[in-house]
């Protein structure tokens, strides 16, 4: 069995035009990757949206960032404080991976 190591997972739900903001952050606070996914529709507390390809600013976008606790953590916060006014979710949760030298 191969082992496993603890990290923890960042995610960021993120309105469209926030993207760039939100990267160059992450860049500067020193994360080292990250993975970004368009989201197609979804419901909070403005209600249901759904992902418009013709302005696509106008949707939203998920952040995946995988890293040590302290880094994330401090990350995570840095988002808080960025995204404290905008429509965002972020989420921290436990993750184990099996290549601790990519985090």
């Amino acid at each position: 069995m191969h082992e496993l190591f603890r990290k923890k997972r960042l995610e960021i739900i993120v309105e469209g035009a926030l993207v760039e903001t939100v990267l160059g952050m992450l860049d500067r606070e020193g994360a080292t990757g990250y993975t970004i996914s368009s989201a197609s529709a979804g419901r909070g507390d403005a209600g249901r949206w759904q992902r418009d390809d013709i302005t696509p600013a106008l949707g939203r976008a998920t952040i995946l960032v995988v890293a040590k606790e302290d880094v994330a953590r401090r990350l995570a916060e840095a988002v808080y404080d960025l995204l404290a006014d905008h429509a965002a979710m972020i989420l921290l949760s436990d993750v184990e991976v099996f290549r601790d030298a990519d985090y």
